[in-house]
């Protein structure tokens, strides 16, 4: 039996046992018929996961924990999402399109969205939003009863005009009510060219032609960061998505005829057909009245001079007027929704749309206008005034009905417990101001509401958090705050009673109080009963739960110290803790190491555990600190492993020189003496780096696949970081035995005889088949083959942060430096040296294909295995959505984190930014 078989034969007797259980077990008070079992995904979630058990003792042991089962659905269920109810006509090809458009690197920062958290927000490299959604049948939009939602603190002090916390529903691209595919990135899209004359703004999204050109830009402003999409594969994607919309709205049928003129007409929701012009007069107003979408066909032209206003509800993101001609915005004319015209769409002087003017065959036309693209993705759920600064990560109940997150008021660290309501009305400049009720009040109110815990040390004089988030311990039903002074807090209960600190001449404990530092997030383990959390001095300790015994390790962090929690494998008995620096003289120049510890859950006193170097500190004792080391992330073949666990646990190190991607490869549970470097993120600043996350996607186009996620602050090593902070992503998928691979799928491959600083290659199948039993003998040279069992792969080269060359007229190409990044976003490799041509080949679009060039002949290597996405100052930790299979609703296996620094958020303004963004191309 195959390798993979085995996997889903295990996990399909796992997910028996778990389905047999009540939904009691997962704290659900379901409200939908759907609706089964949660799953958020907070930070904690990173913090405790688990190998594969070996034997029935462990299983029965870690089974128990709701972590368990939220991290196998999370890994390894797929979300089958249906069409929304709105569009559940609309061609398939708007979404497979979607799919498989070409992809390329894009430099902008919205893809899907991102909205403004306020000026100056942050919440700091170590932290984390969190999601929360039901792992089912359904990714839910905003019009569902219980929909996916994302929470973010946004590390500013509430008031009236700014919210300390915010939540976002309606997350994904397909919850949009009319379905525009690609196109709905573009404010202006058209065919044989823009033309500008004067002042026009346009902002939201970007402007896009196939295959005309544009001019007056300037003196026109389009508003950053939105780009222009001139002659490129996006923008004819798009012209692609448009038409196939426009042929599906206007096919519609059971239209309610109309007349023209619109003058002074209301309407309701619906759909609207006149046979042939239709016009608004100069002065005149129609409205557009109560939430949901207005379809208007149109036989031959539009004409408004007046305004359309939107009331009750309306949103200009839910209105389409499909033009069978062309149409004219005349003069001063105020016009809302997306305009997709046959022919032409002109704006005459002072006109403003709120929506998107599309000619799907002619020019779009554009006079001193404002034009405007404001959609319906994402809603602000609840936006929250809780009075402090929340400079730390939120986390669910079990049932998402609940947030927990540490604030900072006064000096004075406070636990809050809230219980959140949906509102149309909260933004987070607006949102609503909450006032604490009592403890014994909380149990009972009615949301929203929220209750304070004052954290205070043991003789109860309060003291502060501004490091430790709260870990949830959902079956005590506890959680657990470290402090500023090295108090480790115990609140029982938390979201199911009168919620209280501990005060029992045990908890609080202080860990260390001959050196009390501040403490970072705790971690609780339920397979052991006991506390991990480590300190700004350095140390590492574990607390009994009840009887609040600590037991310290040696010093393992002599630079920053241990600024984020460890990581549990609850199954193998296994810590993992991120050092800046070991402060040895082990690295090179006499400087120390970074280095990753792993230790037994059973550690003894001052025991320093076995270490994996990965990179250089600074030297000991003399010179800078050297940057935080945060969490790294383990790949899902370590998580699928039986223990004692075999995989790949990626961290961005090298915490005193130029930050570096490194794989720390595990073999039956044993740590290496150091781990592999990657790629280094920078040419030579010394930037700190986010936490990593990795994204298994079984479902993912094509086959499965894994992916990195990780930021840097500044100076990018990829020119589109502008020596700016930048996101990246790596595709890590690990190589399979006996598993069958289709053309075009990509693993990430060691070579083992290489002795280049790059030693991780992707590789790419070019002959479908069923891999080998055993791992194959990978080359290290770009454009070179492997035979593994019938599949036939292909070196793409190095996995790298650096930008691609792109291709260049009459250059002598040698097989020395072979790779090129072409127009549809492959990578071609020389396969026979010389020098190109006069003009861009046509490129072959499949894995394994030939262009020739003159004298050069390029083989495809497939897509290209990372991309990177612009972000100011680098991001916060990136938190992960769901990860779902073909037909589903557009847009659900996402990423989501803010901006560590002020960048433009589209039409929601400056600040610090909140973003969704691709798993698979951070677009």
């Amino acid at each position: 039996m195959r390798s993979n078989q085995q996997r889903l034969l295990w996990f399909g007797v796992s997910i028996l046992g778990v389905l047999t259980l009540s939904p009691a077990l997962f704290g659900q008070a379901s409200r939908s018929p759907e609706a089964t079992i949660p799953v958020p995904s907070d930070w904690s979630h990173r913090s405790v996961i688990f190998s594969r058990p070996a034997t029935t003792e462990q299983a029965k042991r870690v089974e128990q924990d709701p972590r368990y089962w939220q991290q196998r659905y999370r890994r390894e269920l797929p979300v089958m999402v249906p069409a929304a109810q709105s569009r559940d006509a609309l061609a398939s090809e708007l979404r497979s399109d979607a799919r498989v458009r070409r992809r390329r690197r894009n430099q902008e920062m919205k893809r899907d969205w991102q909205e403004s958290l306020g000026l100056g927000a942050s919440v700091g490299a170590g932290n984390f939003p969190a999601k929360f959604s039901f792992l089912g049948t359904t990714a839910n939009c905003g019009n569902a009863t219980q929909p996916d939602f994302v929470v973010y603190s946004t590390g500013l002090e509430g008031s009236a005009t700014q919210a300390s916390v915010v939540a976002y529903d309606n997350l994904y691209s397909g919850c949009v009510d009319l379905d525009l595919a690609t196109a709905a990135n573009f404010s202006v899209l058209a065919s044989s060219g823009v033309t500008n004359t004067g002042n026009t703004v346009v902002t939201g999204a970007n402007i896009g032609i196939s295959p005309g050109s544009l001019t007056g830009f300037p003196p026109g402003v389009l508003t950053s960061p939105a780009v222009e999409d001139i002659g490129d594969t996006a923008a004819a994607q798009a012209q692609a998505d448009a038409s196939a919309a426009y042929t599906h709205y206007q096919g519609l049928g059971g239209a309610t005829t109309i007349t023209s003129p619109l003058d002074g007409e209301t309407f309701a929701p619906g759909l609207y057909n006149v046979a042939a012009s239709l016009a608004l007069s100069a002065g005149q107003t129609v409205t557009l009245n109560g939430n949901g979408t207005y379809i208007f066909q149109i036989g031959s032209t539009l004409t408004l001079s007046g305004t359309v206003v939107l009331t009750g509800g309306a949103t200009a993101g839910n209105v389409i007027w499909l033009v069978g001609s062309s149409a004219t915005l005349f003069a001063n004319a105020v016009a809302v929704g997306d305009i997709l015209a046959q022919v032409s769409v002109t704006l005459d002087g002072g006109a403003s749309l709120a929506g998107r003017a599309i000619a799907l065959t002619g020019a779009v036309t554009m006079s001193d206008n404002a034009v405007t693209t404001v959609d319906t993705v994402p809603s602000v759920y609840w936006a929250y005034n809780t009075g402090g600064k929340i400079l730390t990560s939120p986390a669910f109940s079990r049932d998402g009905t609940q947030v927990a997150f540490v604030e900072t008021e006064g000096g004075f660290g406070i636990l809050v417990l809230l219980k959140w309501a949906p509102s149309v009305t909260q933004t987070v400049g607006a949102p609503q101001t909450l006032t604490p009720v009592t403890a014994a009040a909380y149990p009972g109110c009615h949301a929203p509401c929220m209750t304070e815990i004052l954290l205070s040390d043991s003789g109860s004089t309060q003291t502060d958090d501004t490091t430790s988030s709260v870990f949830v311990d959902f079956s005590g039903d506890t959680g657990w705050v470290g402090g500023a002074s090295g108090w480790l807090h115990k609140i029982t209960p938390l979201f199911k009673g009168v919620p209280a600190e501990v005060h029992n001449g045990l908890f609080p404990v202080q860990v260390n109080s001959a050196n009390p530092t501040a403490l970072s997030s705790p971690v609780h383990d339920y397979a052991t009963g006991n506390v991990f959390v480590g300190d700004f001095g350095g140390y590492l300790y574990w607390v009994n739960s009840t009887s609040a015994a600590v037991t310290q390790s040696g010093k393992l962090d002599y630079g920053t110290g241990i600024v984020e929690g460890p990581i549990v494998d609850s199954t193998s008995g296994f810590v993992y803790v991120f050092s800046s620096s070991d402060g040895s003289v082990g690295c090179t120049g006499g400087a120390a190491c970074s280095v990753v510890y792993q230790t037994n859950t059973t550690f003894t006193a001052h025991d320093v555990p076995t270490k994996a170097i990965v990179g250089t500190s600074t030297v000991t004792l003399s010179g800078p600190d050297p940057n935080p080391l945060y969490i790294g992330a383990f790949d899902s073949a370590y998580e699928n492993s039986v223990d004692p666990p075999t995989g790949n646990l990626y961290v961005c190190g090298n915490t005193g020189g130029p930050p570096t991607l490194y794989q720390i490869p595990i073999a039956a549970g044993i740590l290496p003496s150091a781990g592999i470097p990657i790629t280094p993120f920078t040419t030579s600043a010394t930037p700190a780096c986010s936490p990593v996350t990795d994204v298994f996607n079984a479902n993912a186009t094509g086959g499965a696949t894994e992916w990195l996620f990780v930021s840097v602050e500044d100076n990018g090593r990829n020119l589109a970081c502008a020596a700016g902070g930048c996101l990246f992503n790596f595709e890590d998928t690990v190589w399979q035995p006996t598993t069958t691979y289709a053309v075009g799928q990509e693993v990430l491959a060691l070579d083992p005889a290489s002795m280049s600083s790059d030693l991780l290659f992707i590789n790419v199948v070019v002959a479908a088949g069923t891999s080998g039993a055993t791992t194959p003998i990978w080359t290290d040279a770009a454009g070179s083959t492997t035979t593994d069992g019938t599949v036939q792969w292909i070196n793409q080269g190095p996995l790298t942060a650096a930008a691609q060359a792109v291709w260049s007229a009459g250059e002598l190409y040698t097989r020395t430096d072979p790779r090129i990044l072409d127009g549809n976003g492959n990578i071609e490799v020389v396969t026979i040296a010389g020098t190109t041509g006069g003009t861009v080949p046509t490129w072959s679009t499949i894995p394994g294909g030939t262009t020739l060039d003159d004298t050069v002949t390029w083989t495809n290597a497939g897509a290209l295995g990372s991309f990177v996405l612009p972000a100011t100052g680098g991001t916060s930790g990136i938190i992960v959505d769901n990860t779902v299979g073909s037909g589903t609703l557009l847009g659900t296996s996402q990423v989501y984190f803010s901006t560590l620094s002020d960048h433009p958020c589209g039409a929601s303004g400056t600040g610090g930014c909140a973003v969704q963004a691709s798993q698979s191309q951070l677009k």
